[in-house]
Formats: C-alpha cells, structure tokens, sequence
C-alpha cells in the first residue's frame, strides 16, 4: 500500500509538471511525462494548447489500484489527483 512518502513523491512530480505545462513548455512536458510515466502526456499539452496561458495548483491527491485499467497484476498503484486550471491574467 503507498505510504506518505510515495505519495509525497507523487504530489512533486505532478506538480512539477504541472509548472512545465504552465510555462508552455511542450517539449519539456513531454520529456517530464514520459519520465514520470505520466498518461497525461498527450492530453495535457493538448489542453494547454486549447485553454492558453494558464496556472494550476493540486487540490487533493489519493491513490488507487489502476491493475485492471493496464491488464497489470495487483496491486498497480497509480496517482489520482484532482487539479485546478485558472487562466493567466
């Protein structure tokens, strides 16, 4: 089960990219994602490309057990996040 510790690795790396993704950074995004081995990579760009200029900030961050969703043996913990996007003033 993920501790504090795995889970406060979560909270840095997606905010991390989240300050990628907000400077406009494609390239940059891209590269953190695939280290990160973040699923968000195509959407993400795809949404800041769409909604412009913009600032996030993680609202809450939890886990779960995503085994089924990549045909993976339990249990795969992945990081569930619920995130705020504000345009840029």
């Amino acid at each position: 089960m993920p501790d504090s510790t795995g889970l406060g690795l979560a909270r840095r790396t997606i905010e991390a990219g989240m300050e990628i993704l907000a400077r406009g950074d494609y390239w940059g995004y891209n590269t953190h994602c695939v280290e990160a081995k973040s699923d968000a990579r195509d959407a993400g760009q795809v949404f800041r490309y769409l909604r412009g200029p913009m600032h996030g900030r993680l609202l809450d961050l939890t886990y779960t057990d995503a085994a089924a969703l990549y045909n993976s043996p339990p249990p795969t913990w992945v990081a569930a996040a619920l995130m705020e996007w504000q345009p840029q003033l």
